[in-house]
């Protein structure tokens, strides 16, 4: 128990922030995209 650390789960956490960037910055391009298109 004494070797448990909040670090150890700090990976995941990471993972897991950084797919919700991927997805909100893909999302982001879709909409940019989406308008471009729209406007030309």
């Amino acid at each position: 128990m004494n070797g448990w650390r909040w670090s150890d789960l700090h990976p995941i956490s990471f993972l897991f922030y950084g797919a919700k960037i991927i997805h909100f910055f893909v999302t982001t391009k879709q909409i940019y995209k989406f308008a471009n298109w729209q406007i030309c």
